[in-house]
């Protein structure tokens, strides 16, 4: 059923699967003012932390087929491939790459408001390089630099999703 939802979320117009994750991004945040003060609310957090990490084991190493071990170091190769007149769903790819870690960034923003975005944004790129490097190690797609780019983006713009509504929430009290 998740790879089903992922399938349909995949296929979706960039349009739309900008919108749906802004719109996602606002109920998360509307969900974080109501319910930030109870006591199971950082537990429901990490719940939620635990489940995107197990979505991104599963999406990108334990659900890989075996091809072998290919590897594009170049980075931001899917943007001249493009500009060369190449196939654009890779441009879907690398906006999914960002979704992908997208949710992570807004819990891990919102679970520790204090650390610093660059702190996160190392998480991100070392969690990033840690999924390629399986993928590499055993053989499962293909390795690439465009894809750790993506991913920390992705960490990165959800933490500085979380950090905004953060200091906005000061402000207001």
């Amino acid at each position: 059923m998740l790879g089903r939802l992922l399938h349909w979320v995949y296929c979706l117009p960039l349009s739309e699967a900008v919108a749906l994750a802004l719109c996602g991004t606002v109920v998360f945040f509307l969900l974080c003012r109501r319910w930030e003060h109870r006591r199971w609310w950082k537990a429901c957090l990490v719940v939620l932390g635990l489940c995107w990490l197990a979505v991104v084991l599963v999406q990108t190493i334990w659900t890989g087929r075996a091809e072998g071990r290919m590897l594009s170091l170049l980075p931001f190769q899917c943007y001249i491939t493009v500009l060369k007149g190449g196939e654009k769903e890779l441009l879907r790819s690398a906006f999914m790459n960002v979704l992908l870690f997208y949710p992570g960034g807004l819990l891990v923003g919102r679970l520790w408001p204090r650390c610093s975005l660059w702190l996160w944004m190392a998480v991100f790129l070392l969690g990033s390089l840690t999924v390629e490097l399986c993928q590499y190690g055993f053989g499962i797609g293909i390795t690439e630099t465009d894809d750790v780019i993506h991913n920390t983006l992705g960490g990165f713009l959800g933490t500085l999703a979380a950090s905004r509504y953060e200091k906005h929430r000061r402000r207001s009290l």
